[in-house]
């Protein structure tokens, strides 16, 4: 998850500094979503409660967070990770944000002299498995607090199973947290990449937009958060304060690097 405000223990008995600061989010927003059931329809699907929460809930923010630090990512099975990009419109600012993600990885990983890259992303707009796809999303974002890892979690519909890629992202109409979610019940291990709608001025920039693809995509590559706030893969983050180095990315740390080459390898 990228641009959290703060990070609490799992038992709630103790939170960083930055909690008290945390800004309030905006209020709830009800949104329909149509998607594209076959040439020439459409299917309205039912409206969803776009809450995200506030300085008041801190756990909420970051609980998806936490579950993924608690599980870790697993080791790419395949040298090339395939890639699938839902978007609802063909000109959705975020798809180009996720092409320059894409490319800033491979180059990374080309770089750290491992042979793993992320594919090519096949780009797929207005799917009829959206609907789907973004009431998990809304499902996992709402139950994250309360789901314990393991066999309680939610299977994940037939819809995104049936997908034919390693890493699946959405670029979601909803106003949800940004997040990477390791598909339960799936072998071999495959993740599943939610990517918030942007709705008001402040998200609405692209250097924003590709750094929060990056960091979840980082996330799907083995990488967990660390505590440096102006790195790319930071938890929690300082994006007001930070400067992107050469490659107009936020940078990796040392120990981001070493684990790379640890999980898939390389010089």
């Amino acid at each position: 998850m990228f641009w959290l405000a703060c990070m609490c223990t799992p038992d709630r008995s103790r939170c960083t500094n930055s909690c008290a600061a945390a800004r309030p989010m905006p209020r709830p927003i009800r949104s329909m979503i149509m998607v594209r059931s076959a040439p020439g329809g459409a299917l309205p699907i039912a409206s969803l409660d776009s809450t995200s929460p506030d300085a008041s809930s801190p756990m909420r923010i970051t609980a998806i967070t936490l579950l993924l630090v608690l599980q870790g990512a697993l080791p790419a099975a395949a040298a090339q990770r395939s890639i699938l990009l839902l978007a609802p419109t063909a000109s959705d600012a975020r798809l180009e944000a996720s092409h320059e993600a894409i490319s800033h990885w491979n180059a990374m990983l080309a770089d750290l002299g491992v042979e793993t890259r992320l594919g090519t992303p096949q780009v797929v707009v207005e799917s009829p498995v959206a609907r789907a796809l973004e009431n998990y999303a809304r499902r996992i974002s709402q139950r994250v607090f309360r789901l314990p890892a393991g066999a309680a979690e939610p299977r994940p519909p037939d819809e995104l199973t049936s997908l034919d890629a390693d890493i699946v992202v959405l670029l979601s109409r909803q106003d949800i947290m940004s997040f990477t979610w390791p598909m339960p019940k799936v072998d071999p291990p495959r993740y599943f990449v939610v990517i918030r709608s942007v709705r008001s001025p402040d998200r609405d920039d692209a250097m924003v937009s590709r750094h929060v693809v990056a960091h979840e995509l980082g996330h799907a590559i083995g990488l967990v958060h660390n505590a440096d706030p102006h790195a790319l893969m930071c938890g929690p983050c300082q994006p007001l304060t930070a400067e992107s180095d050469a490659t107009g990315f936020l940078p990796l740390t040392d120990l981001d690097r070493a684990r790379l080459v640890e999980l898939h390898g390389g010089r």
